[in-house]
């Protein structure tokens, strides 16, 4: 039963709704049971034309939600060729180094840092005006994978690209004017902003997110061997499958390949800010590994700093830096300065906020 005031309603009964009045009685409820409401169907010889009308305007003023949209689904087709543009970047003629670099790349992981780079460029492409315009022009000029340096000077040989290697001529005298390097093929031509609705991300802004991913990668292979860590992604580690000495030489070969590839970009300023990222993740470690050989005794505002600065340096530096360089090589700078800004900001509160929370569900010190 229900009591409003001194009156009983039966649970039983049927609520009756009435046109309503200019001023609505107040009724006390008991909160511990519940009111059932009478809904009259369309042939309820009770339903009022009032109640129909009130049915239809609830119909046009609340349509149903429509699902929101995927950001991702906007670069799906960039996140698949991923892995295949990474694949072909990391090719090696030393068969073990070809396997230990690639190993990690094998799994199936987030992709945070790379995704964020193609949908930083998805968001902001087309915001420079002229200079995303020059942006175009300058991809359809040069490719990503063309070389700086002409001739034979440069002995990095990427079978994955160039084909097998051929005879190799070290012991001989250097040939002036002599080149083994396989003609690389043209830049797919990409679409004016007059062509598209929205506007492509570039070639430079794809190599972008594969080194993003490169550096990362490199990076946990130099921290599985620090932390002596048996497995990665539930699977065993690089230096459980190939020795510490090899997972340390593949790192430095990821970081190699990432600064040949960071090179061809083209943008002076994309260099520096990538460059920085690697001594930032070098910091980073040497300053766990003093909190975790001197651990505090309890919180302090210094201690919380230092973890804060090491999360910006072993995590959020990348997301940051690879977030501003996307917009830069998407044409960002001058009146648009400001693009650089909030791209910038964005990543490194997504980066800080993301490894914050990592650490917090590990339960270990970070």
């Amino acid at each position: 039963m229900i009591r409003s005031g001194s009156r009983s309603i039966g649970r039983s009964a049927a609520f009756i709704p009435r046109k309503p009045r200019s001023r609505i009685p107040s009724t006390n409820l008991s909160r511990s049971t519940p009111l059932r409401l009478y809904s009259p169907g369309p042939s309820d010889p009770n339903r009022s034309a009032w109640a129909a009308a009130t049915e239809s305007a609830h119909s046009v003023l609340s349509p149903p939600p429509t699902p929101a949209t995927d950001p991702i689904s906007a670069i799906h087709a960039e996140i698949g060729n991923l892995k295949s543009s990474l694949f072909s970047m990391l090719g090696s003629s030393h068969p073990s180094l070809d396997t230990v670099a690639k190993y990690y790349f094998h799994a199936e992981g987030k992709h945070l840092r790379p995704l964020l780079v193609l949908l930083m460029a998805q968001a902001t492409n087309g915001l420079a005006e002229s200079g995303w315009q020059g942006a175009v022009e300058e991809a359809r000029r040069r490719g990503v994978d063309d070389s700086l340096s002409e001739g034979g000077v440069l002995n990095d040989w990427n079978p994955e690209i160039m084909g097998p290697e051929g005879p190799t001529a070290y012991a001989s005298p250097f040939t002036i004017g002599g080149s083994s390097r396989k003609p690389i093929p043209d830049t797919p031509r990409i679409p004016s902003l007059e062509e598209t609705e929205s506007p492509a991300i570039l070639p430079t802004q794809r190599r972008l997110a594969s080194i993003t991913e490169m550096i990362h990668v490199a990076s946990l292979l130099h921290d599985d061997v620090i932390d002596t860590s048996e497995l990665r992604r539930g699977s065993p580690s690089a230096p459980t499958m190939f020795g510490n000495k090899l997972s340390i030489l593949s790192g430095d070969f990821l970081l190699g390949r990432a600064s040949v590839a960071l090179a061809r970009l083209g943008s002076r300023e994309v260099v520096e800010l990538l460059a920085t990222v690697i001594a930032n993740l070098v910091e980073g470690e040497v300053m766990q590994l003093k909190a975790t050989s001197e651990p505090e005794e309890k919180p302090t505002a210094k201690g919380f700093e230092d973890y804060m600065r090491k999360t910006y340096l072993k995590s959020a530096s990348l997301l940051a830096k690879s977030a501003r360089a996307s917009v830069i090589l998407g044409g960002c700078g001058g009146e648009s300065e400001w693009v650089k800004e909030v791209a910038y900001g964005y990543g490194r509160n997504l980066g800080m906020a993301f490894q914050v929370r990592h650490c917090y569900h590990r339960h270990v010190k970070c």
